[in-house]
């Protein structure tokens, strides 16, 4: 396995976001990551590390709950990774990560404005899984294919358990877009109630990531996502296109309403 990407942006809570990048690695493998820092910064030296996160087991992003102080000091982050009692680290990168500091401080000051002008609503966010063990219920062992997108296993995605997280967001929802659409010459029809969405740049919404409210549990699936604000490349702000879910999907049974 390889660590091959870093990336660190600032969170709202005034803590730091980390996300990282995986290759080589098979379906089969359980993955197990912490988040280290040293003031140093010399891979070399084990011992000038210290685990600064829990156990992450099969995620690719973790944001710190908040800093009792934003140093200036120089300060080095990595990610240790262990898969088959082999570990691995990703490149070590400073407190600032792609940004300089003048930057740094733009874009948390853009998400404290961001959030401070919305009346967000809470939710969680699931990240679907690229890799993983592939399911043993609905996967044909010979094509590949999945057989079932209401799958308990997989919820769908053909991979066991199907997503990562979930990771606590805040986001700005527009008013509802809805569509009927009639199939054949049945008067049988579906009801499609899209949104628009607004959110921080992280965690980073793809399509078919899952977007739940925390108090109500109603769920949504990204269909696609816009940068309007980004700094140096990396998102500080996201639009996003989501459309509502059926209450009777299989997803509503991933999580627990919180």
């Amino acid at each position: 396995m390889q660590i091959t990407r870093l990336e660190i942006v600032p969170s709202y809570n005034n803590g730091f976001t980390f996300s990282w990048v995986v290759s080589g690695i098979s379906g089969q493998s359980a993955l197990m990551f912490v988040v280290q820092e040293s003031a140093i910064g010399v891979a070399s030296d084990a011992t000038a590390w210290r685990d600064i996160s829990p156990a992450l087991p099969n995620a690719f992003a973790w944001t710190e709950e908040r800093r009792k102080k934003f140093d200036t000091n120089p300060l080095f982050f990595r990610v240790r990774g262990v898969v088959d009692n082999v570990a691995s680290y990703s490149p070590v990168i400073d407190a600032f990560g792609e940004l300089n500091h003048k930057d740094y401080m733009l874009a948390a000051e853009i998400m404290r404005r961001k959030q401070c002008q919305s009346e967000g609503v809470s939710v969680r966010i699931f990240r679907k899984m690229d890799k993983g063990e592939r399911c043993p219920r609905c996967v044909n062992k010979i094509t590949g294919a999945v057989h079932d997108r209401q799958c308990p296993v997989c919820h769908g995605r053909g991979i066991v358990v199907g997503y990562l997280g979930p990771y606590g967001g805040c986001v700005k929802f527009s008013g509802t877009q809805q569509h009927i659409q009639y199939s054949g010459e049945a008067a049988g029809m579906d009801d499609v109630k899209n949104f628009s969405i607004e959110a921080l740049g992280f965690p980073r919404l793809v399509y078919t990531d899952i977007v739940a409210e925390c108090k109500s549990d109603r769920r949504y699936s990204v269909v696609s996502t816009v940068y309007p604000v980004e700094i140096r490349r990396i998102p500080i702000v996201q639009e996003v296109n989501v459309v509502e879910l059926p209450t009777d999907f299989v997803i509503y049974s991933l999580g627990a309403p919180v």
